[in-house]
């Protein structure tokens, strides 16, 4: 609509923009009616056979959650913008759990404050349950249809319903911009980066605000997807906390 806007308000010797800009305008509307409301459900349903437990196009993204195997083997898998998120098969369980326990073992001393952006299904954030000491643990999740589809999976420890979870429904950045609370362990997975270059920015405002946010002998846990990643995207994010 602005680019509708934009083009009707330009000179008028530009007749052929503005009309084309209202064709294409027209064309649009036309197929957002025409579309079926649950076509991109079918689609994602036909590309990752299974049963459709959860479906929700929200204003930050498609999430759905579909359930996959056969007889005891059965497991659900967390797509978001049809890509997947993983989910409770046992793999999966393991390694969604390790993000949280091996840093809170790697760190050592005191860890009493845990801030982290993984909510992981519930799965990630629920681990932090089992680990003792913790007297605060902080979780930011941007997409409120995430959480909701959280109760959908098996092994998260009943974190959505454990008090002592602090959940709060924003972007990690923005969440530890909202007040100078310091925490023992600062906990990411949202920011891996694909191209070093094209995350520099936001990798070094998210580094330098994260510093300020430690507490002595604090540590950051960052994912890194290695099996995705080259060797200088891997350098460039541990150079940031050098």
């Amino acid at each position: 609509m602005l680019g509708l806007f934009a083009a009707w308000r330009g000179s008028s010797k530009r007749g052929v923009a503005r009309w084309g800009a209202t064709a294409i305008a027209m064309a649009a509307v036309v197929a957002a009616v025409l579309t079926p409301s649950d076509r991109l459900a079918n689609l994602l349903h036909e590309r990752c056979p299974g049963t459709l437990i959860y479906y929700v196009e929200g204003q930050g993204g498609t999430v759905a959650v579909i359930e996959q195997g056969t007889g005891r083997n059965r497991f659900r898998r967390l797509y978001i913008q049809g890509v997947s998120n993983t989910g409770d098969a046992m793999p999966s369980l393991r390694y969604m759990r390790l993000q949280a326990l091996l840093p809170l073992i790697i760190h050592g001393g005191h860890r009493n404050r845990l801030w982290s952006s993984v909510w992981g299904r519930e799965l990630t954030a629920g681990a932090t349950l089992r680990f003792p000491g913790l007297e605060q643990r902080v979780v930011a999740e941007l997409l409120p249809q995430v959480r909701q589809a959280s109760s959908k999976f098996q092994g998260n420890f009943d974190a959505l319903a454990d008090p002592r979870l602090d959940i709060h429904l924003r972007d990690g950045r923005r969440e530890l911009l909202s007040n100078e609370q310091t925490y023992d362990l600062i906990h990411t997975r949202a920011t891996a980066p694909v191209s070093s270059r094209r995350c520099e920015p936001l990798f070094e405002r998210f580094y330098k605000l994260a510093r300020t946010r430690l507490r002595q002998g604090g540590l950051v846990a960052q994912w890194l997807p290695l099996s995705t990643q080259n060797d200088q995207d891997t350098r460039f994010t541990g150079a940031q906390f050098s």
